[in-house]
């Protein structure tokens, strides 16, 4: 509740000051034209003049300079990290993060990225953000480096407030309604809360430019365009162009579960275009308009993998890179998952073994019934006298 308090208390302050700031501006100097003189046609009123939104430029650095103090440790207008951080990881929908899981560890072989990675989640449910906090506090008392922060917000285009509907289960939680055709996954909701929202650009802009961003995952249950959207183009740095925009992302690779239905959802291995009916959520993400999204802002190469079969809505992990090397060399890591605490993660374990020992009893069984219907057919055939048959099981 703390930092919902104070990211609403931000919102509040940011939107007075910003007045403040266009009231200056409007009244004690007005428009500028060369040399900084006054310049009639720009006057309010006049040919040629360009109103002024509040929030309108750069709307996500006021709140943020707010926030940032009470989320991160601050070295002047951006995050302190380690000095022997070797990466950043951002992942949005941090229930059980496995990317968390791993960097509080020792992570090797393909994982190696995420050893000293600073790790940035975000969680809007109170009492989840409540356990992920636990597990990096934790690690800070017994000292180790600070580089894993949790935010407790949902994000969103608009910094804010927004109705947050719980799911059934902790993984079905989302800002979007439950589409009316959705009769199966996370179709129920159990309550609603207002969480405090935050554009992902805010957070970005105050991360460090001198680290490479690896990862930035999104699992927000059919909102995960929206999130991408709410990055700016995903970027640090000048947003001037689109051409800026594609040479600075800094991203090497996107990932988000979207859904493949709709116009020009056929291809490879895909099976035929899916109705619009099949939307999960009201609004939800879609493969087409995030592919179109994604490669405006630089990142040309995509993979969408399905998710279990039979899938009925069609519903997967879609992976964005800027080049095609780049898209081979990711799709070999799992980077969709959850890290289960250690007490979950055994009892899954059990049942993972003992589902494993009922199918090999059972394929042994069948392949017993086959060897002795086998050995039957070939003594009958022997005996009546019929073409040389080898008995299974024997070598020439």
């Amino acid at each position: 509740m703390r930092s919902a308090f104070v990211l609403f208390s931000a919102v509040l302050h940011a939107r007075a000051q910003d007045e403040k700031v266009v009231a200056h501006r409007t009244t004690h100097r007005g428009p500028r034209g060369p040399r900084g003189r006054p310049d009639p046609a720009r006057t309010a009123g006049g040919e040629g003049a360009k109103s002024y939104q509040p929030g309108a430029h750069g709307a996500h650095r006021l709140p943020i300079q707010v926030v940032a103090p009470f989320l991160f440790p601050m070295n002047g207008s951006r995050v302190a990290l380690p000095p022997d951080t070797t990466s950043v990881v951002v992942d949005v929908g941090a229930r059980n993060s496995m990317f968390l899981g791993l960097a509080r560890g020792t992570p090797t072989g393909p994982y190696a990225f995420l050893a000293d990675a600073a790790v940035v989640l975000f969680e809007p449910m109170p009492s989840t953000h409540a356990a992920v906090a636990a597990d990096i506090y934790g690690d800070v008392l017994e000292g180790k480096p600070r580089r894993h922060f949790a935010v407790n917000a949902a994000v969103a285009e608009t910094w804010g407030t927004a109705t947050f509907r719980e799911g059934v289960t902790g993984a079905c939680g989302s800002l979007l309604a439950t589409s009316a055709t959705n009769k199966f996954w996370c179709a129920n909701t159990r309550g609603e809360r207002e969480v405090a929202t935050m554009p992902l650009v805010a957070v970005l802009s105050i991360l460090p430019t001198w680290l490479p961003w690896s990862v930035l995952k999104i699992d927000a249950e059919g909102y995960d365009l929206g999130v991408a959207k709410s990055g700016r183009g995903l970027v640090a740095a000048s947003t001037r162009s689109p051409r800026d925009r594609r040479l600075v992302a800094r991203f090497e690779v996107v990932l988000m579960e979207c859904q493949h239905i709709g116009p020009g959802s056929a291809g490879p291995n895909v099976p035929k275009d899916s109705s619009m009916d099949l939307l999960m959520r009201v609004g939800g993400c879609v493969n087409s308009e995030a592919i179109s999204h994604m490669s405006s802002i630089g990142f040309a190469h995509s993979l969408f993998q399905e998710a279990g079969k039979p899938n009925p809505f069609r519903q997967g992990d879609l992976m964005f890179t800027k080049t095609e090397e780049a898209l081979r060399r990711w799709s070999r890591v799992s980077l969709q998952g959850e890290k289960l605490p250690e007490e979950q993660q055994e009892s899954f374990e059990l049942t993972r073994r003992r589902r494993r020992g009922r199918r090999r009893t059972r394929s042994r069984s069948t392949c017993g019934a086959r060897s002795t219907t086998s050995r039957a057919g070939w003594a009958s055939g022997r005996a009546r006298g019929g073409a040389r048959l080898k008995e299974p099981g024997t070598k020439k």
